[in-house]
C-alpha cells in the first residue's frame, strides 16, 4: 500500500495553471486506473467462461456415464437453465462495471469541461485586471498632467504680481 502511495505523482503547490503538466499527470493516471479496471473485468469474464466451459464437460460427461434417455433430456434441461442463470449474473456484472466506467468517463469529461471554463474565466479575469491597470495608470497621468498645469499657472500669477508691483514701484 505504501509503495502504491510512492508511484502516484503529485503536482507542486505553486502550480496555478489548469492545463500544467501536473494536470496531465492525474488525467493519465485516472485513465490508467480505467483501463487497469476494464483490464480486470475483461479477466473475470474469461475466468467465468473458463468455469462455465469446464463445468458444461463435467456434466457432460457425468450424463454420457450415467444418464439414459429422458433423465438425460432433463439433466440438460436443468443443466441449460443453471447456464442461463450464470450468463444473466455475468451480464448484469458487466452491465454495473461498464456503468462505473462510463460514470468515470463522463466525470473526467465534465472535469475536463470545468477545467476549460475556469481556464478562460481566468484569462478573462487577468485581461479585466489588466484594463483595469491600464485605466489607474491613465488617470494617474491625467491627474499629473494637471497638478503641472495648476503649479504653471500659480507661477504666471506669482510671476504676474511681481511684475504688478514692480511696475507699482516704479
Amino acid at each position: 500500500f505504501f509503495f502504491f502511495f510512492l508511484m502516484i505523482r503529485r503536482p507542486p503547490r505553486s502550480t496555478h495553471c489548469i492545463s500544467s503538466a501536473a494536470s496531465d499527470v492525474y488525467k493519465r493516471q485516472a485513465i490508467g486506473v480505467l483501463n487497469k479496471q476494464i483490464e480486470e473485468v475483461q479477466k473475470q469474464i474469461g475466468s467465468y467462461n473458463e468455469m462455465i466451459a469446464s463445468k458444461s464437460k463435467d456434466i457432460e460427461r457425468f450424463n454420457a456415464e450415467h444418464l439414459e434417455g429422458e433423465e438425460k433430456h432433463k439433466a440438460k434441461s436443468i443443466l441449460l437453465q443453471r447456464k442461463r442463470e450464470e450468463v444473466e449474473k455475468l451480464k448484469h456484472e458487466i452491465e454495473e462495471n461498464s456503468i462505473k466506467l462510463q460514470n468515470a468517463l463522463v466525470k473526467e469529461s465534465l472535469e475536463k469541461e470545468l477545467a476549460e471554463k475556469l481556464e478562460g474565466d481566468l484569462a478573462k479575469s487577468k485581461e479585466n485586471e489588466s484594463a483595469y491597470e491600464r485605466s489607474i495608470v491613465q488617470i494617474k497621468s491625467q491627474q499629473k498632467k494637471e497638478e503641472e498645469k495648476k503649479i504653471k499657472q500659480e507661477q504666471e500669477l506669482i510671476k504676474s504680481r511681481y511684475e504688478l508691483e514692480k511696475y507699482r514701484e516704479e
